[in-house]
Parts: C-alpha cells; sequence; structure tokens
C-alpha cells in the first residue's frame, strides 16, 4: 500500500498547488485587466470634463466608477497632480505614483492594492473652429492627439482575490482529498486481494508443517498467486502421499522384521535340530572307529584284520564325508562362498555330472540319460554343476529302478534345468521338509547308506546365493522332478566355441591359414607354437596400427582371424578386424579373445564373432578351428564379400 500511495499522495499535492497558483494568477490577471479597462474608460470618458474643468461632470464619471466591485478609490488629476474628482477611502492616489508617471499597474506597498493609472489626453482639431460646416466636415484622420491632460486612476482591492484564492484551494483538497481516499481503498482492496492468498498460502504451509497434511488452499483469481497455491496443494498432496508410502514401508518393514525374527526363531530352533543331528551322526562313526581300533589292538587273524581295517576306513570316509558337509553349510550360512557369474555351455556341466554318476547308477541297474542341450547360461559353473551334482545323487539314492534324465528346456526366456527320476517319490506334504538338515523320510533309523540328509539343503542355500528359483514335484511311488531356473546367456556366443557341442566329423585344422594378433609377445609365440603344432600356417603381428588391414599383405587370404580385444595404444581388437575385412573384401572368419570379465560391451561390438574368455583351454581353440575349415570344405574356399 505504501508503494503505492506514495507517488499517489506526492502527485496529489503537486497538482493541487499548481492548480491553487494557477487559479490565483489567473484571477490576479482578470482583476489586472477589469482594472485597465475602468481606467481607460474613466480616462476616455473625463478627458473633456479635464479639458473644460467641469468637476461635476468628472465628479459624476468617478462616483459611476467607484461603485464598481472591488474598486477601493477613483482619482481624476490634471496634468500638475491637482485632484480635480475623487471618490472611495484614499483621495491621494496622485502622490503614491511617480512624479514623472504616465501610466501603468502598480502594486501598493502593503500589498494589499492594485494602483492603475490611464493618461487623459484630449484631441486638437484643424481648422476654422467658427465655421461649423467647415468643422463637420473634417476627417477623422485630421485629429490629432494633444499632451497629456491629466490621469484616470483606479485603486482595486485584491482582498476578493484572496478569498475566490482560498476557496479554490479548499475545493481542490477536497476534491484531491477525495481523490487519495479513493486511491487509499482501491489500493487496500487491491492489497487485501493479493495479501489474503498469500496470507491463506504462509497459514496452510504453517499448518502442513505442523502435520495438518489435509489442509488445502483456495484457489484465486490472480494468475501467478493461483499457480502458488496450485504449487502448495501439490506439494502437500505429494507430502501426504509420500508420508502414506513411508508408513505402508514402515508397516511393511515391521511385518517384514515380524517375518525374520520369525525365521530367526525357526532357524535357531532348526539350529538347535541339527546340532543335535549332527552330534549324532558324528558319534556314531566316532564310537565305530574306537571299536574297530580297540579290536585291531587284539591278536586276530589277517583276515578278521583285513575286514577290520576296510570297515575302519568306511568309518572313517563317512566321517570325512559328514564333516564336509557341515563344513560347506557352516561356509555357506556365514557368506564365505561368493558367487562368480561366467557364461558357460550347459552341455559341459551335465556331461560333467553324467560321468560322475555313471558308475553308481550302472551299480544299481538305472539308466543315466543326458539329454543334448544347445543353451549357454550366465550363473557360477562350479556352484551350478555342484548343484545337479546334489541332485541327481539325490536320484541315484532314492531310485531303486528305471531312469534318470538330465534336460534343459527354455520357458519364459530362461534355461530349466531339469533332473527327473523313476524313484520313491515324496509325499506332497513333504515337500517343504527335505531341504531341511538331516531329514530323511524314509530314514528314521538313520542308516548312512542312505546319506546324511544334507545334500539339498546345501542345494536349497546355493540356489539362494546364486539368486535363482528351485522347484519340485513329486508324487509318492511314482517319482521325482527338480527344476532349477537359470538366465539365459544375452551374448550370442557361437556354438563352436566349446569342443563338446561341435560334431566331431569334418576337416582339421591342419592347412589353415591363421593370423595372431595381439600385443603381448609370449601369448604369440605360445600360439603360434600351438597352431604350428596343428599343421596351422601362423602369422603373428602386434596390432599397433589401426590401419593394419590397409598396410599388410593377405596373401594367401587367412582362413580365420585370432584377435585379443584390447590392443597396444587403446586400438580397439573389433575394429581392427572391421578394418582387415574391408581390405580384403570378404567376411573372414575371426574369433576375439578377451580377458573381460563382463562380456555385453565386447559382444555389442563383436560383429556376430565368437568370444572368448582368457585364458583359451586349447580343445576350445582346436574346436573353432576344426568348425572354420568344415565351413572352408563345405563352402569350396569362397567367402561371404564384405562391404
Amino acid at each position: 500500500m505504501a508503494v503505492s500511495i506514495i507517488p499517489t499522495l506526492v502527485l496529489t499535492l503537486l497538482l493541487g498547488g499548481f492548480m491553487v497558483s494557477q487559479r490565483k494568477q489567473d484571477l490576479e490577471d482578470g482583476l489586472r485587466q477589469r482594472g485597465l479597462l475602468l481606467a481607460r474608460q474613466m480616462a476616455a470618458a473625463s478627458d473633456y470634463g479635464v479639458f473644460s474643468g467641469n468637476q461635476g461632470a468628472l465628479q459624476a464619471i468617478v462616483d459611476a466608477v467607484g461603485k464598481e466591485v472591488a474598486v477601493n478609490s477613483a482619482v481624476v488629476s490634471n496634468s500638475e497632480g491637482i485632484v480635480l474628482a475623487a471618490t472611495g477611502a484614499r483621495t491621494d492616489l496622485a502622490l503614491l505614483l511617480p512624479a514623472a508617471v504616465r501610466g501603468g499597474v502598480f502594486a501598493d506597498p502593503s500589498g494589499h492594492f492594485l494602483i492603475i493609472a490611464e493618461e487623459i489626453r484630449s484631441p486638437d482639431v484643424v481648422g476654422d473652429e467658427l465655421s461649423n460646416e467647415v468643422s463637420r466636415a473634417i476627417d477623422a484622420s485630421d485629429i490629432v492627439t494633444s499632451g497629456r491632460q491629466g490621469l484616470a486612476i483606479v485603486e482595486l482591492n485584491t482582498r476578493e482575490v484572496e478569498v475566490e484564492t482560498r476557496r479554490f484551494a479548499i475545493l481542490v483538497i477536497e476534491l484531491l482529498s477525495l481523490v487519495l481516499a479513493i486511491t487509499v481503498w482501491v489500493a487496500r482492496k487491491m492489497s487485501h486481494r493479493v495479501s489474503r492468498p498469500i496470507i491463506a498460502v504462509a497459514a496452510a504451509v504453517e499448518k502442513i508443517g505442523q502435520g495438518g497434511l489435509g489442509i488445502r488452499v483456495q484457489p484465486s483469481r490472480i494468475g501467478v498467486l493461483d499457480l502458488l497455491a496450485t504449487g502448495v496443494n501439490e506439494m502437500a498432496q505429494r507430502l501426504e502421499l509420500a508420508i502414506q508410502n513411508l508408513e505402508d514401508k514402515v508397516s511393511e518393514a515391521t511385518s517384514q522384521l515380524l517375518v525374520k525374527k520369525e525365521e530367526a526363531e525357526q532357524a535357531s530352533q532348526a539350529k538347535t535340530r541339527f546340532l543335535a543331528a549332527a552330534s549324532h551322526d558324528l558319534r556314531q562313526p566316532m564310537h565305530a572307529i574306537g571299536m574297530f581300533v580297540a579290536a585291531l589292538s587284539q591278536p586276530r587273524p589277517e583276515a578278521e584284520r583285513q575286514q577290520l581295517i576296510e570297515q575302519t576306513g568306511r568309518a572313517v570316509t563317512a566321517m570325512g564325508d559328514l564333516l564336509d558337509s557341515l563344513l560347506d553349510i557352516s561356509r555357506l550360512d556365514a557368506g564365505g562362498v561368493q558367487a562368480k557369474l561366467s557364461v558357460f555351455c550347459l552341455q559341459l556341466a551335465f556331461e560333467r555330472v553324467a560321468n560322475d554318476f555313471a558308475d553308481l547308477a550302472a551299480a544299481k541297474n538305472i539308466e543315466l540319460v543326458v539329454r543334448h542341450t544347445p543353451y549357454f547360461v550366465v550363473s557360477d559353473r562350479i556352484l551350478v554343476e555342484r548343484i545337479l551334482m546334489n541332485l541327481v545323487s539325490n536320484a541315484v539314492r532314492y531310485t531303486n529302478e528305471g531312469r534318470i534324465l538330465i534336460c534343459a528346456r527354455v520357458r519364459s526366456g530362461q534355461v530349466v534345468c531339469e533332473v527327473r527320476d523313476s524313484g520313491v517319490g515324496v509325499p506332497e506334504e513333504s515337500l517343504a521338509k527335505i531341504f531341511q538338515e538331516f531329514v530323511q523320510l524314509d530314514n528314521p533309523e538313520r542308516d548312512r547308506s542312505k546319506g546324511l540328509g544334507l545334500g539339498l539343503a546345501i542345494v536349497q542355500r546355493l540356489v539362494n546365493l546364486l539368486h535363482h528359483r528351485l522347484e519340485v514335484r513329486s508324487r509318492l511311488g511314482c517319482g521325482s522332478v527338480f527344476s532349477l531356473f537359470l538366465p539365459m546367456s544375452p551374448i550370442p556366443l557361437a556354438q563352436a566355441a566349446e569342443e563338446s557341442v561341435l560334431p566331431q566329423d569334418g576337416g582339421e585344422a591342419s592347412g589353415l591359414n591363421v593370423i595372431v594378433i595381439d600385443d603381448d609377445q609370449m601369448i604369440r609365440h605360445s600360439l603360434q607354437a600351438l597352431l604350428s603344432g596343428w599343421g596351422c600356417r601362423v602369422l603373428l603381428h602386434n596390432g599397433d596400427s589401426p590401419l593394419l588391414g590397409s598396410q599388410m599383405e593377405f596373401d594367401p587370404i587367412p582362413d580365420i582371424l585370432i584377435c585379443d580385444y584390447r590392443l597396444g595404444g587403446g586400438i580397439n581388437g573389433a575394429d581392427l578386424i572391421r578394418d582387415i575385412r574391408r581390405t580384403i573384401g570378404y567376411r573372414v572368419p575371426a574369433v576375439i579373445v578377451t580377458g573381460e570379465s563382463e562380456l555385453q560391451d565386447v559382444a555389442s561390438e563383436a560383429d556376430g564373432d565368437p568370444i572368448i574368455q582368457k585364458p583359451v583351454k586349447p580343445a576350445q581353440l582346436k574346436a573353432l578351428l576344426r568348425n572354420v575349415a568344415r565351413e572352408k570344405h563345405l563352402s569350396t574356399g569362397k567367402y561371404v564379400e564384405y562391404s
């Protein structure tokens, strides 16, 4: 309001002062003009009276002028300054004027009167004054003025001007006060229009800060303030939602803590049962070993001694297996096992697991079948093989006849590894129990020949460590199916990257022209020795130029390029392969060798070429060369054109 009123107030004062001063000037000018007019009229009317000395006529003229408004005095004097006729308060006006004055406007020393003097002049006639006819015949142009005859003096009172100026000033003050009052009223209304929404916003923010999240600000008709109110409302709504979400999260966290607490209590109880069972199973072989040692200390025939020694060895082996399993579980529970993810061929894991249990399955007349799979997965190869081994071991132990199938299939973008058996099966109500320690449904007597009951407990811990999913389906008397879900590799590795998944027929690596590019001299020479031993012709290069393709002579055209991904000087092996292909004009087969742990970036630049991680297995490399030789044989040496 101050900002809006102060300029208006200053402007009002300036305008009022200007109007009053202008009005006073106009009144003074009007009074002066009126006095001049009266003086001139009185001078014109008095010229003959002064000339003839007719004081009666002059007095009548002066009296008539004295009756005019604002006329204080009127005097007619002759040229010698003698008053001939006068009226009013002062008759000595001629004495107040300068001696040589000939007319004009003069201010009274008191400042309350104006004295206006006008010269009285009489006309002279040229001709015979005795002849009336001649006198009538004189033209006006023949009239000439004579010298000054006297003065006609009028004194005007300026009090009327002051009264009128004061009255006008009061009117102006009243008018401007009204304007100022209206301005203040409008400013106040506008101020309230602006300040009330702001005060409402401030009050709402204060209440929101005190916890009143349901507070909302009413919209305003002023655009900016309405935007502010909308922003505060949105802030309050988001804050309310955020607090609600936080409360939900706290509630959820509380629920999870309760679940964790229950799990901890169950784990504590399970640990107690675990220790009791482990203590029992450890005491059994130790007790047997003690008895066998005591028996061996006595003299016995050699045959009995050998039998006791074999039994002692079996007891020691059983206790060692139990200790190994207990240590595995302890390491897994303590977080001592770290997963090392990599891309590997699932078929190799299947074959290694099947080879380990082939003799045991054959001893029980169980058919162990491995269905070929072409899939690559991303996981820890060693831990996945341990899971599969425990599952197959469990299947062999609880299958008396029939077969065990190890296979894989794709479901919803994941590779599902399955171990199927035709064993005794598990009741549905007991499926959750089989993953607990020392739980064996059909071994209440704790016969160690039927296992320890720790294999599936280790499997469950390994699955949780790898963040995979394990499902089990079983029917009593019909067998079980254990399904392990693994992420499929997003990297398009060629199946030729593993020897076991390649057909073994076709051409050998002998006779292939190979270019080896690596910035490490030891690696270059080791590969040269290995490839030369296989009958390949090898050309070595350190890859120190990004324009290697345009600098080398390719005669004959290479059959395959073996190139390191990271070369000296920041050169990229994938770019180097493309340069060589552009120079030759054909898509020469190539393989990229890398030590990178994450292969996604390498695969994005590999242009579909196979990728091998260091250290390279000779069998893996030989499988690649065999595949290239076979492709070369089938295509009769013609390559796909490269542009």
